[in-house]
């Protein structure tokens, strides 16, 4: 792997770099020259005149011990991929995906087959894969087989039900990670049937988009159901200790009822009496006191039935009082704030991932407000992307510790574009982009990301190859609350 020692002229370097510094526990970046060019106008990078000009920042500079590799896909050797068909049939459909502490976990979106690497040995040798067909796991209606995305909460993975259509729709599957039992074998493995839910007084509970864990709950975010858009989030209590122990640190008694199976655990509640837009959600992100569902259709009478309304839970007040939630029409920050796909939180910002316009989003979280016009910044992706890929959709984000990475997800798209965040995020010269397609063919449509503190990859949708890229040196995983590697 090769990574950067060049040394670059990078803009002013001031407030906004030191304090992102400060908050990723970072050094800031030392005190540059000045270059001033006609580039720091309105042209390029939206600042006028008279206006404090932009901060970029080298590659190299101020990042408190660890060396983070350029984007570009040549031959240094940053990125690699591997190619999931080549294990098994019926492998190779994705959606999301998840990190253990040693395992990356990609779930599947159709066919119930999920594959595990072993991060600690060779990416690219078949040896190091494994995979087991949750399909085959006991149910009334059958085994799971469609997910959409799976989060990790210290010892479990789940793996989020995703089709409304299916009468598999309402099951997750989880993964005991501390289990004595091999990852192929179904005693690892337990499922939940969300159909036995309506604390909220509706249907059934069905179709999901992500989770998001805050280190006590596990959060299941509302898609749609076999009605239409739907904005019943379902929350599982992950803290409970196994049935059959005192402190739950021993197996549970064979005769006991799993935690994960017990029916007042769950709870649900219906964003939507609070906001009859809040629906039809794709991915959340926790900041450390409140989590935020990602708005992507919600098949209202506008913007061709894409949502611009983003929903904020703050759970001390309770989770079922409607003063936690509160939501946001985006587009009164932005015209073109709709159809977002995922998001990443980097400690002190949270940024959601466009998947249809490609207007990036940022929110302050220093800013207690959601609807506080200074707390967002607005950037148009285009500015940097267009010339690799004029359809500019993307699915999931990730933070590696620096910077923030917008998946594609188009068919034939495989742009990676990545955000410096020790730079003014409305600056071009604090964005890079890299097109993997001219590497690999079949290094395009992504659903999701997942960091493991060195490497990061990206979840393949449709051609079955994942693509890897070695981020930073030596290996961390960024200091934020309940982070535990995945995105979506």
């Amino acid at each position: 792997m090769r990574f950067s020692t060049r040394t670059v002229v990078v803009l002013v370097a001031g407030v906004a770099g030191a304090a992102c510094s400060a908050i990723l526990e970072l050094e800031p970046p030392p005190t540059p020259d000045v270059e001033m060019d006609a580039g720091t106008g309105s042209e390029a990078g939206g600042f006028d005149a008279g206006v404090t000009p932009p901060v970029c920042v080298a590659l190299d500079a101020g990042d408190g011990g660890s060396s983070y590799a350029p984007l570009d896909a040549d031959a240094g050797g940053s990125w690699a991929f591997f190619d999931t068909t080549t294990i098994a049939t019926r492998v190779g459909q994705f959606a999301g995906g998840a990190f253990d502490g040693r395992y990356v976990y990609f779930a599947p979106s159709s066919n119930g087959v999920v594959a595990r690497v072993d991060t600690g040995v060779s990416f690219t040798e078949s040896a190091s894969w494994s995979i087991f067909d949750v399909s085959t796991l006991p149910s009334d209606a059958g085994g799971p087989r469609s997910f959409s995305g799976a989060v990790f909460d210290g010892r479990y993975v789940y793996f989020v039900p995703h089709s409304p259509l299916a009468a598999t729709g309402n099951l997750v599957a989880r993964f005991d990670s501390t289990s004595t039992a091999d990852f192929t074998s179904a005693a690892s493995w337990s499922t939940f049937d969300m159909s036995s839910l309506s604390a909220d007084g509706g249907p059934s509970t069905k179709g999901f988009a992500g989770a998001a864990s805050d280190g006590h709950y596990v959060y299941f975010v509302p898609y749609m159901d076999d009605g239409g858009s739907d904005g019943r989030v379902v929350r599982f209590d992950s803290t409970a200790v196994d049935a059959g122990t005192k402190d739950g640190s021993g197996p549970a008694d064979a005769a006991a009822p799993s935690p994960f199976a017990i029916p007042s655990l769950w709870s649900s509640f219906d964003i939507a009496t609070t906001d009859d837009a809040a629906t039809g959600f794709m991915g959340a992100v926790f900041d450390g006191t409140s989590v935020f569902f990602v708005p992507y259709r919600n098949g209202g009478p506008v913007n061709g039935g894409l949502s611009s309304v983003l929903a904020r839970l703050r759970p001390d007040a309770g989770f079922s009082a409607s003063a936690s939630w509160t939501s946001l029409d985006m587009t009164t920050i932005n015209g073109e704030a709709v159809g977002f796909a995922g998001a990443a939180f980097d400690g002190r910002y949270v940024y959601l991932a466009p998947h249809v316009r490609g207007v990036a989003l940022r929110f302050d979280t220093q800013n207690s407000k959601n609807d506080s016009p200074s707390a967002w910044l607005a950037y148009d992706i285009g500015r940097v992307a267009l010339e690799a890929g004029a359809n500019l959709s993307f699915y999931g984000a990730a933070f590696d510790g620096r910077f923030i990475y917008y998946v594609p997800s188009a068919t034939g798209f495989g742009t990676v574009v990545r955000y410096d965040t020790l730079a003014t995020f409305n600056a071009d010269c604090a964005w890079s982009t890299v097109d993997l397609t001219e590497v690999n063919a079949n290094a395009n449509d992504y659903l999701g990301a997942v960091f493991d503190g060195e490497f990061l990859y990206l979840v393949p949708h449709a051609n079955g190859v994942v693509a890897r890229f070695d981020s930073k040196r030596p290996a961390s995983m960024p200091a934020l609350p309940a982070f535990h590697g995945s995105f979506y």
